[in-house]
């Protein structure tokens, strides 16, 4: 019933909007550890989104409700979990009827477009809804495994800029930082983790090109940047992402940056992905998403204290995969609870018994 009241209310007519109205810019990097950005933990260069932070209002530990790209997006642009929109894992799609912050905004006279980079954000899977172009064209890699080098990405956002009417809403989204770490031989870092750390430095120099190249616009700009997920890198025995839900691949970097309505500055709390959606609408002054299970950040963005709900953390995808048991977290203040199975739930191998299979419900 929430999505059908929600989407009924993007069929209801709009008022025209002014061409004075902000614009947004949504960036969105890949598998970004927090501590991989210069702002946060002073281990690598990344002068592009440290002026970003500077600037605008930074969450360093920022929460994503599950370490997988399609899933973690979904809830970004629709202010739901994924037991709300329905996508679980990777290569799931988006159901129609569940309504998306693009299609609010184009629905108030936005112009918008996405332009994404890696295979499992393809408009094949529902993100597409709600953008007047969704650039998804990948030349390089494996089906399934397909991306777009960041500099490309960035020229194609700034080629449909020079034309777009305002007010605008792009969203861009950088796959490079994501497995396998190829970094061009200017970003090389040394380390064990140099190969990661300088695929972020890279895409920090297309995020310079891509911000040095908007040039003047009418209204003023909204820019939010965060990530989906983070990485692990060999903590807690897990190589990449996806089958935990430990810290290293669920808390993203979170910046609100919009000149003369947020003032610099920095919170500890733990924002959540959900937070984002519900924040941009409210600050625009625009009608929310209805009964979405994040909240505004606008509050503590002007300074005042605000108590956020809990974060709610899952992955199912060592459950639709292998058959493993899929895990749920929640994380509140300073505490989190792991949900995992106890051993005498498990059969030989460690595996769940099909009898204890979880429920396939999107609610």
């Amino acid at each position: 019933m929430r999505v059908l009241l929600a989407a009924a209310a993007l069929l209801a007519p709009a008022p025209a909007i002014s061409p004075l109205a902000p614009n947004v810019l949504l960036i969105t990097l890949d598998t970004l550890r927090p501590d991989a950005l210069g702002w946060v933990a002073g281990r690598n260069q990344t002068p592009a989104l440290d002026a970003l932070a500077r600037e605008g209002f930074r969450f360093p530990g920022a929460v994503a409700p599950v370490p997988l790209t399609l899933p973690s997006h979904s809830s970004l642009l629709t202010g739901l979990l994924p037991r709300h929109h329905g996508v679980r894992d990777n290569g799931q799609v988006l159901p129609a009827a569940v309504p998306t912050l693009a299609e609010r905004l184009r629905q108030r006279g936005y112009a918008t477009a996405g332009f994404v980079s890696g295979y499992p954000l393809r408009s094949l899977f529902g993100l597409d809804r709600g953008f007047d172009r969704y650039e998804d064209s990948l030349p390089l890699g494996a089906e399934g495994w397909r991306e777009r080098p960041a500099p490309e990405t960035t020229a194609l956002a700034l080629e449909w800029l020079r034309t777009a009417r305002e007010p605008w809403f792009l969203w861009v989204h950088y796959y490079d930082p994501h497995d396998p770490y190829t970094p061009p031989r200017a970003f090389w870092k040394p380390g064990r983790r140099g190969t990661y750390d300088g695929e972020v430095a890279a895409v920090d120099h297309a995020i310079g090109s891509l911000r040095a190249g908007l040039g003047p616009a009418k209204g003023s700009l909204l820019t939010v940047m965060t990530a989906d997920h983070g990485e692990a890198l060999g903590e807690h025995g897990e190589a990449t992402h996806g089958f935990f839900v430990y810290d290293s691949t669920l808390l993203v970097p979170l910046v609100f940056s919009f000149p003369g309505r947020v003032r610099p500055g920095e919170s500890r709390s733990a924002a959540r992905l959900v937070d984002v959606a519900p924040t941009i609408l409210d600050l625009l002054g625009l009608p929310p998403l209805l009964d979405t299970d994040g909240v505004s950040l606008a509050p503590t963005l002007a300074g005042r204290s605000q108590d956020l709900p809990a974060a709610y953390l899952e992955t199912r995808q060592p459950w639709i995969a292998y058959g493993w048991a899929p895990l749920k977290a929640i994380r509140f203040r300073n505490f989190k609870l792991i949900e995992a199975p106890r051993r005498d739930a498990l059969r030989p191998g460690g595996r769940r018994r099909r009898d204890e299979e979880p429920g396939a419900g999107a609610r």
